[in-house]
């Protein structure tokens, strides 16, 4: 994943928890997010952010700053006694080469880079998917990889449709290049979101005209891509072209919202390899995790 590995989606394989906030403390004698994925039994492998949840506030973590827990513990010392492999580069992941015993990625202090914004230290999402799935698929094993693109919703909160289609396009050949690594005879691949955000493309602009940009009519000029609702209510489309890649502009939106929301559209849903036909048609949420 490219958020916190403690995040909500990734979480949802290895925690019960009454609060997803729950990353580094929890309440009324529950563990936390991050102490349930060390002691987990049912994981391999996790890769992404968020080395903060696992260390101390009183404790200097590998990117320099201080852990938000406060219970006087450093989880990555314990996982590491507990048999765990930890890595907080790109080099030392690329450097496993076996799953002999858990490995837990952490290239993060909080969630990993946007692409937009990446200097190129951190993995990308597409280069931890490669080092999973060859670890996972020279196992023999059967087995199960979640891969979240998880920043295209965090853009979209931002209102910063460049961010977010950077994102969806780097996910789109994280996609491509797993479907080119597996065996379709014996492997299910499926492509999903879990939710889509009140984002469309508005009005009728023309051909060729930027995607970024905007198109003019007799009521003025609007943005070819416009939020539902958003911090940037009332932000003048013409001024785009000057703006739409700084990143503390708030893109136009519709109706005021302190963030970008999330919509009510039915998502997508794809899959190729064994019973991939059980995922054709419309399909209630509930029906894909049960399959």
């Amino acid at each position: 994943t490219t958020t916190r590995v403690t995040h909500a989606t990734p979480a949802a394989l290895y925690a019960h928890t009454p609060e997803r906030s729950w990353e580094e403390y929890a309440d009324g004698g529950c563990l936390s997010i991050a102490e349930q994925l060390i002691e987990s039994d049912v994981i391999d492998l996790a890769l992404g952010g968020g080395a903060k949840k696992f260390y101390d506030e009183s404790l200097t973590h590998p990117f320099g700053g201080k852990g938000d827990r406060y219970d006087g513990r450093n989880l990555v010392q314990e996982a590491t006694e507990a048999g765990w492999r930890v890595v907080n580069t790109k080099q030392e992941m690329q450097s496993i080469d076996n799953l002999d015993g858990p490995v837990l990625g952490l290239f993060a202090d909080r969630h990993m880079e946007y692409m937009k914004d990446s200097d190129g230290s951190e993995p990308t999402l597409l280069e931890m998917t490669m080092k999973a799935v060859e670890l996972l698929e020279a196992t023999g094993d059967k087995y199960f990889l979640l891969v979240e693109s998880g920043r295209i919703d965090h853009a979209q909160h931002a209102t910063r449709p460049y961010t977010a289609l950077m994102e969806a396009d780097h996910f789109d050949a994280t996609i491509s290049s797993v479907l080119d690594m597996i065996d379709f005879d014996e492997t299910l691949v499926i492509a999903t979101a879990d939710h889509s955000h009140a984002f469309s493309i508005s009005g009728y602009p023309d051909i060729n005209n930027p995607i970024m940009g905007f198109t003019e009519d007799d009521y003025g000029p609007k943005s070819t891509l416009t939020y539902g609702a958003g911090p940037g209510f009332g932000n003048n489309a013409s001024d785009l072209n000057q703006n739409v890649y700084q990143s503390g502009f708030d893109y136009p939106a519709a109706t005021p919202a302190y963030s970008g929301v999330h919509g009510g559209d039915d998502v997508w849903i794809a899959a190729n390899g064994p019973m991939a036909h059980l995922f054709s048609g419309v399909k209630m949420n509930s029906y894909i995790g049960t399959v």
